[in-house]
């Protein structure tokens, strides 16, 4: 079974917002970019929109779509959507995660990145800065 996941890399300033999950779910105390499942009926804009609004508090405009990218669980596999976004409304708040953090750069190599997250990370690396990509661990891409 595919679950199908959106993510937004939400830029502010020449950094992305990064979100570590909290204590009581799966992977917790990993960063991750912030999104979440697909409701039946809804496109992955309206997903995103819905997700950020209730992870953060914020209202986005996605920008453009990042090429998906598959991971595979022993239970199940994720289809994580991934898409460039930026502010229009509201003051980022972790309501769901336990901490948030504005990232660029060798910064965001130095944080403990959820497993699914990885393969984002590496793509959106290559489009901004793909010198850093020698220092991310290879996650079978």
């Amino acid at each position: 079974m595919c679950i199908n996941v959106t993510c937004g890399l939400i830029e502010a300033e020449g950094k992305v917002l990064v979100a570590r999950r909290a204590g009581n779910r799966e992977h917790s105390g990993l960063w991750e970019f912030p999104g979440g499942k697909l409701s039946p009926g809804e496109t992955e804009s309206e997903c995103l929109r819905r997700e950020i609004r209730e992870e953060l508090g914020a209202e986005i405009r996605i920008e453009r779509r990042l090429r998906p990218s598959l991971h595979w669980r022993s239970d199940r596999s994720l289809c994580l959507i991934p898409f460039v976004c930026s502010l229009v409304r509201g003051r980022p708040s972790p309501l769901e995660h336990d901490r948030i953090l504005w990232a660029g750069g060798r910064e965001l190599l130095r944080l403990s990145w959820c497993p699914a997250d990885l393969p984002v990370l590496r793509q959106y690396l290559r489009e901004r800065d793909p010198r850093l990509l020698e220092g991310l661990p290879d996650c079978g891409e």
